[in-house]
Parts: C-alpha cells; sequence; structure tokens
C-alpha cells in the first residue's frame, strides 16, 4: 500500500506548492494593482 501512497502524496504535496505559488502570484498581483489605483486616486 505505501509504495502506492507516496507518489500520491508527493504529486499531492507539489500540487499544493503550486496553488501556493500561483496565489502569492496573485496577491502580489492584486497588490500592484491596489498601488496602481492608489495612484491615479492620489493624481486625480
Amino acid at each position: 500500500m505505501a509504495a502506492h501512497s507516496t507518489p500520491w502524496l508527493h504529486t499531492r504535496r507539489r500540487g499544493c506548492t503550486l496553488d501556493a505559488a500561483s496565489n502569492t502570484l496573485d496577491a502580489a498581483s492584486n497588490t500592484l494593482d491596489a498601488s496602481s489605483n492608489t495612484l491615479d486616486a492620489a493624481h486625480a
């Protein structure tokens, strides 16, 4: 059984890491958007 679960666990872990990286990039993008909006508001 263990031999079958290990690759699945490894794949799941890698998937979670990729999801976390993606979420981090999304958050960074949202932060940049917010900063851009703040600058636009300041110039308005």
